[in-house]
């Protein structure tokens, strides 16, 4: 199984602030990051911050934790976020654990047999037990199939959509079996008597919830048949990238990831509040 638990940084990268701000100003992005320098970043993404050292003691873990905050607040200053998205989708806000599924995952799907109209072949409840055996399960799901079969053929990021069991139908049919079940436990602060470091952790019988879904959006599909207009500056960019919102509110999508984009347009905000569908 094909996945990575994104604890914490997630709410930052994908929530709809992210996707309804525009990117910083060269001197606010400075600025941004002059309130942070207690807080060293990770050294492949020099955008992301570090979390608290291994070891660290209680206190020191409080200390990085104001850096942090400080850091946070600084940075939403610098974009002039006054909030209101995070009102409309407050989920974003509490989604700590959001494994990425390679879509044909053995464990999410049985392609044991043949399914005959209206059957899918998905195996909710058994991906769903391995999430829970492995990490106690998952706030939201990433299902991602394009990793690693575009560009075999000419077909587009949602040509492999519309390739999984059932079409644009069976994904509807895995969303909502998805927003049905309790998957992912709930989280609160370690109290101090507990090893230091360690920020979060399941609470057994806590109110369970439904696991959202997300759509992988690959920017960097540009090559393939029928790619073009999802990206700005694009031509058609306006009507595709509108036809794609129509497409994840008739799957029941919650949300996309921006693959390898440090932010995400804020027209893609705009286009799923105009049709009553807002996306994470």
């Amino acid at each position: 199984m094909l996945s990575v638990c994104w604890a914490l940084a997630w709410g930052a990268a994908t929530s709809p602030a992210a996707a309804a701000a525009e990117p910083l100003a060269p001197d606010a992005e400075a600025a941004a990051a002059a309130a942070c320098p207690a807080l060293p970043a990770l050294p492949a993404f020099s955008h992301q911050l570090a979390g608290p050292p291994l070891g660290c003691t209680e206190a020191e873990r409080a200390e990085w934790l104001a850096h942090m905050k400080a850091c946070r607040s600084a940075a939403l200053r610098n974009i002039s976020y006054h909030g209101g998205v995070f009102d409309t989708l407050p989920w974003t806000q509490e989604a700590f654990a959001v494994p990425m599924v390679a879509s044909f995952d053995r464990e999410i799907y049985d392609d044991s047999r043949e399914y005959g109209p209206g059957e899918y072949g998905w195996t909710v409840d058994r991906f769903v037990a391995g999430l829970k055996a492995r990490y106690g399960g998952a706030d939201a799901v990433l299902l991602w199939p394009t990793y690693e079969n575009i560009g075999l053929d000419d077909r587009s990021q949602v040509s492999l959509y519309q390739a999984l069991p059932g079409g644009f139908e069976g994904m509807t049919n895995l969303t909502d079996q998805l927003h049905a079940v309790s998957a992912h436990p709930h989280l609160r602060a370690l109290p101090l008597s507990s090893p230091p470091c360690l920020i979060c952790f399941p609470v057994a019988g806590a109110v369970q919830r439904g696991v959202k879904v997300l759509w992988a959006y690959n920017p960097w599909d540009t090559g393939t048949w029928q790619s073009r207009g999802l990206n700005t500056g694009e031509p058609g960019h306006a009507t595709v990238l509108m036809n794609f919102v129509q497409l994840l509110k008739r799957t029941h999508a919650d949300g996309i990831n921006g693959d390898t984009m440090r932010f995400v347009p804020k027209d893609w905000w705009d286009d799923s509040t105009k049709i009553g569908w807002p996306l994470a």
